[in-house]
């Protein structure tokens, strides 16, 4: 996936039902701060 210009990919666990976003660039550190703190507003 990409997201602003940062490549992404997004991961899934059957088991716990658990998905996570794992960045796949030196970028994507920020990019999934910028998203964690949008998810966090909720």
């Amino acid at each position: 996936m990409d997201f602003e210009g940062c490549r992404l990919l997004l991961k899934g666990e059957h088991y716990s039902g658990q998905m996570w976003l794992e960045g796949l660039d030196s970028e994507a550190q920020e990019t999934l701060l910028f998203l964690a703190g949008l998810l966090g507003e909720r």
